[in-house]
C-alpha cells in the first residue's frame, strides 16, 4: 500500500500568484480605506451615543472616562443641566460619523491610517474628554478587516468570488 501525490507546475504558479498578491496588498493597504473609514465612523457613533450625563460623568464605549462638567460651567450654562456630555449641539458627533463631513481619513505612505476630525474645537475637547482613541474592540475589527483584505482582496473581489461559487 502506498500514498502518492503529484504536483503540477501550473498548481505552483497559482500559489505563487496568490502569495504575490497577498504581499502586494500587505504593502499597500489603501484598498481598505473606505472600509476602515466606516469602521471608525461606527466607533465614534458608539462613543457619542454612550455619552454620560453632564452632572456625573462616566465611561463611554471603549472604556474611557469622561469627567462631568464642572459646577462652575454648569452654573454659567444652566441649559446644559440634564444633558449628555459633548452632544448638546451634536456638531462634533455629526462631524465624526458623517461620510464626507468634517472628517478626513486616508492611508499615508500606504500603511499608516489617519482619521482626522476637522472641527475647530475638536482638539480642545479631545484633550478634556478623549473621543478619538484605540480600544480592543476597535483594534480587533480593524485587524480582522486588514487580514481579510490581505488574504482575500477588496470586498468587491470577495463578493464576486462568492457569487461565482453560488
Amino acid at each position: 500500500m502506498s500514498l502518492e501525490i503529484t504536483l503540477q507546475a501550473k498548481d505552483l504558479e497559482g500559489l505563487e500568484e496568490y502569495y504575490s498578491k497577498m504581499r502586494d496588498r500587505a504593502q499597500d493597504m489603501s484598498g481598505i480605506r473606505e472600509e476602515w473609514g466606516k469602521i471608525c465612523r461606527k466607533h465614534f457613533d458608539r462613543v457619542f451615543r454612550s455619552s454620560p450625563a453632564v452632572e456625573i460623568g462616566g465611561k463611554v464605549y471603549g472604556d474611557r472616562y469622561w469627567r462631568p462638567l464642572s459646577p462652575f460651567y454648569l452654573s454659567r450654562n444652566p441649559h446644559r443641566r440634564g444633558g449628555q456630555i459633548m452632544i448638546d449641539t451634536k456638531r462634533l458627533w455629526r462631524a465624526t460619523i458623517t461620510e464626507n463631513g468634517e472628517n478626513t481619513y486616508d492611508f499615508e505612505d500606504d500603511l499608516t491610517f489617519v482619521y482626522e476630525v476637522n472641527v475647530p474645537y475638536a482638539q480642545k475637547q479631545q484633550d478634556m474628554r478623549p473621543f478619538v482613541f484605540w480600544h480592543e474592540e476597535l483594534l480587533d475589527e480593524l485587524a480582522e478587516s486588514a487580514l481579510e483584505f490581505i488574504t482575500e482582496g477588496e470586498k468587491e473581489d470577495r463578493k464576486n468570488r462568492e457569487s461565482k461559487r453560488n
